[in-house]
């Protein structure tokens, strides 16, 4: 999950390996573009997160 984002660097979490306490700062070319935006209130706890990635998991029939 995206957190935050400029021209060059995004900030991102997954809330497990890189929960919200440790984000990590990736370049932008390294990440694929989804389409996907989930509600703010999924991004509160890293349970939420999990949850939210899960449930795009799973409609996904590329991953």
């Amino acid at each position: 999950m995206v957190l935050s984002a400029d021209q060059e660097f995004a900030v991102i979490c997954d809330g497990k390996h890189r929960p919200l306490q440790r984000p990590k700062k990736k370049n932008c070319r390294h990440l694929a573009v989804t389409n996907t935006v989930l509600p703010e209130e999924a991004m509160k706890t890293n349970r939420e997160i999990r949850r939210g990635i899960r449930c795009y998991l799973e409609k996904d029939p590329q991953s």
